[in-house]
């Protein structure tokens, strides 16, 4: 767990912190710096973090509100008010029917997430120039198959979109 780049805290079936790895520390620097005697309690500590890092209680109240009642992992996304994006993966830990606590596994997905905006953007772009030119395109796949059909060719061709899609570009 000290190896893995991801934050891990393990609670027990009482929400008591077992273990932080040293990532965690990492994650949540400045919120643990605030508390000064250590807490056992995995609420008290989210609390904490939540006041340093968030626009409102998330954490906390996602400890709170899954308390032992989770049987199944639960997985969200959480933006920081530092700006970096955490996903969270909380996984129950089971020994046959017997609750014996949960795994918070929180992974930095900052690059990821800006690396799909920056693409997103690219593509609405793209997609916006080639609506506004005064040409008659076609987008289509290896395979040669209409994939999409700008109004412009539409208008050339007396087609729609509708009728295009998914017809062989080369007949």
């Amino acid at each position: 767990l000290e190896n893995l780049q991801a934050a891990i805290l393990v609670e027990d079936e009482q929400q008591n912190v077992v273990l932080v790895n040293r990532k965690f520390n990492e994650f949540f620097d400045a919120a643990l710096q605030q508390k000064t005697a250590t807490t056992n309690q995995t609420s008290e500590l989210l609390a904490i973090i939540d006041t340093c890092y968030h626009a409102g209680p998330i954490l906390s109240e996602f400890a709170q509100s899954n308390t032992n009642s989770a049987v199944l992992p639960l997985h969200s996304e959480l933006e920081l008010n530092d700006g970096r994006i955490l996903s969270l993966n909380l996984i129950p830990i089971h020994q046959k029917e017997k609750s014996l606590g949960r795994l918070w596994f929180f992974e930095d997905i900052t690059d990821r997430k800006n690396s799909e905006l920056k693409i997103r953007r690219s593509e609405e772009k793209y997609r916006g120039i080639m609506e506004n030119m005064e040409l008659g395109l076609l987008e289509v796949n290896q395979s040669g198959i209409i994939t999409r059909a700008y109004e412009r060719f539409c208008a050339m061709t007396g087609y729609t979109e509708a009728e295009l899609l998914n017809q062989d570009a080369t007949t």
